[in-house]
């Protein structure tokens, strides 16, 4: 398997076909599989990613709501691709860029393609704590990273052993990759207005962000935890 696409979804029962449909144009020509982990959804994520599922497709669905960074930990260890990619199951983030990323990667320009999104849409409750922590990490960890925060990425499966794992990580995955030595390039990639479903997140993000900053600059190993998980079914 040439490439594993990773989707957490909670409750994104207008995107979810959508969704699909995009990855699959989008990769159309590359050996890929489609990673869905329904976190637990309470309307119809799950259903409709059902009538969805092609044969790209895989579902896991957890038992419990568990959160984004115990879904993406799931994906990955789910994952068989060479490479991993990682986006956000709200369509905002632009499924189309996937492509471009994978192709910088496949290139060799770096370890980790991140996303930048470059004219965000949404909220100034979501876009100041993101640049207050993007501002931190510039100064503090000496890179030059602008989004952090962006769920778009693409890695080489070689970074698997060296994550630092705990909730919460998956903000800051291209930082973790930084800090460990691999090689981070941003790349624009689109972003647009929020048109189904509710935001996860918010300001108050902006307490354990900077918590979670100053540990991975002083102590990064202090953080790591296990993820643990149940899986309902498969499909």
């Amino acid at each position: 398997m040439e490439l594993s696409v990773i989707i957490p979804v909670y409750n994104e029962e207008k995107s979810v076909a959508d969704l699909i449909a995009a990855v699959d144009m989008s990769l159309a020509d590359i050996d890929f599989e489609l990673i869905l982990v329904n976190d637990r959804s309470t309307d119809d994520t799950l259903k409709n990613a059902i009538e969805k599922k092609n044969a790209n497709v895989k579902i896991i669905s957890f038992d419990k709501n568990y959160g984004q960074s115990t879904a993406i930990k799931a994906g990955i260890d789910h994952a068989s691709g060479r490479i991993i990619a990682i986006i956000d199951g709200d369509m905002q983030n632009d499924p189309a860029d996937l492509l471009a990323l994978y192709q910088l990667l496949k290139a060799g320009h770096a370890d980790m393609i991140q996303g930048y999104r470059k004219n965000r849409h949404d909220s100034l409750t979501k876009k100041i704590p993101s640049t207050v922590a993007n501002q931190l990490i510039r100064s503090a960890f000496h890179c030059d990273l602008h989004d952090v925060g962006c769920s778009v990425k693409v890695f080489d499966r070689k970074l698997i052993p060296s994550l630092i794992y705990f909730n919460g990580f998956h903000r800051y995955l291209a930082l973790i990759a930084h800090i460990k030595g691999f090689k981070v390039m941003e790349t624009i990639v689109g972003h647009h207005p929020r048109m189904n479903g509710q935001s996860k997140y918010g300001i108050e993000r902006l307490i354990p962000v900077c918590k979670h900053l100053y540990l991975l600059k002083t102590d990064p190993d202090r953080l790591s935890e296990s993820i643990d998980y149940n899986i309902e079914a498969t499909y």
